[in-house]
């Protein structure tokens, strides 16, 4: 299990800005309550799933490490929209029966974070469908970031967030994506509220999109390397499975 520093070390490998930055907003995001804290070193609190989400929330949410409480108390508090049947083919099975029962954005986060073992199981089974010969390739690609076979995708902006299994198959523009699975958070009648109150209410707003790799490299943190291998080596065995039934 991570320490706060492993959990920084994860989000600088996928998040492009240095490890200055990182730390400066998890700790302002700690010292508001929103990660776990006790005392340094041997005794340090192991990270769950919560803080991984809290620290996501302030980093993709916002721009500055100032705004990042208040982000992650407005991001956490979304309300689920309910969507419209086709666009969430998907919700009946795991994990993302899971992840549709929650109420809040911030409770989905975590379980998309925790689902991780699951996403991969359910992309080697949209390999072992299409016939798809080398799942170690893909599983390998997908974790970097360099294939579009089939992705899981995070949107934060100002007053929205939108979590999504998109498919993406060989074609050309919008008819090469299907939204297999999606999920709409929005401000409650109170936020709403309150952020038509802010001062100094800017035009500008800014979406923010992570996915897999993201997923990724804060599960491995949470739960290891080991755990990680494990749970690939799992998914690549059912595209081995279903290339050796086709074989026969």
């Amino acid at each position: 299990m991570a320490r706060l520093p492993e959990l920084c070390e994860a989000f600088f490998a996928v998040d492009g800005r240095d490890h200055a930055t990182i730390r400066n907003f998890a700790r302002v995001v700690r010292e508001g309550g929103y990660i776990a804290t006790t005392k340094r070193g041997v005794g340090a609190s192991e990270m769950t799933s919560r803080d991984a989400a809290n620290l996501m929330i302030a980093l993709e949410g916002c721009e500055a490490a100032r705004d990042a409480v208040d982000t992650v108390e407005r991001l956490r508090a979304l309300k689920a929209r309910p969507m419209a049947a086709a666009l969430n083919a998907l919700a009946g099975t795991e994990p993302y029966r899971s992840i549709a029962r929650s109420e809040t954005f911030g409770e989905a986060l975590e379980r998309t974070i925790d689902s991780v073992p699951g996403l991969l199981m359910d992309f080697a089974a949209a390999i072992a469908e299409d016939g798809g010969e080398d799942g170690g390739q893909f599983f390998t690609a997908m974790a970097a970031g360099l294939v579009l076979f089939d992705q899981i995708s995070i949107t934060f902006s100002r007053t929205t967030a939108i979590i999504e299994r998109i498919a993406v198959r060989p074609g050309s523009g919008d008819q090469s994506k299907q939204t297999l699975f999606r999920m709409l958070f929005i401000l409650d009648a109170a936020g709403f509220k309150k952020q038509m109150a802010a001062p100094n209410r800017s035009d500008r707003n800014v979406s923010v999109r992570v996915g897999m790799p993201t997923l990724v490299s804060v599960w491995k943190a949470l739960h290891g390397e080991a755990a990680y291998a494990e749970a690939c080596a799992a998914a690549k065995a059912v595209v081995s499975s279903a290339n050796k039934r086709e074989a026969i």
